[in-house]
């Protein structure tokens, strides 16, 4: 499915929020993890304290396969190492299905909104 991919961020009090509008798939999901891998990079020059918690603003994704899924799991294990929190907030109808039908909804801290 080739549905664009928008990626916007905001930085408040620690928490860096990356919100992800469109579809996520195999032929996107690569403009994620650039983004991401971006934001690991400046966190690692600068002091990590910079950033406690990334929270991935879902709400407007309106199509996600399983590259989309594994991307986000990917930058969840990623966050992790960096001792970085990552929260996914407002999954869309699209996102919440498809974690759960993976049983992958566990794997992510719910970020209590946007």
């Amino acid at each position: 499915m080739d549905v664009a991919l928008t990626i916007a961020t905001h930085y408040a009090d620690g928490t860096l929020t990356i919100a992800v509008t469109g579809g996520l798939d195999i032929s996107t999901s690569q403009q994620l993890v650039a983004c991401l891998d971006s934001v690991f990079e400046q966190l690692i020059r600068q002091r990590r304290g910079a950033v406690d918690r990334l929270v991935i603003d879902t709400s407007s994704v309106s199509f996600i396969d399983a590259h989309g899924l594994g991307t986000l799991v990917a930058l969840c294990n990623r966050a992790r190492h960096h001792r970085i929190s990552l929260r996914l907030a407002a999954p869309s109808a699209a996102v919440q299905r498809v974690l759960a039908v993976t049983g992958m909804r566990h794997h992510f801290l719910p970020h209590p909104g946007i």
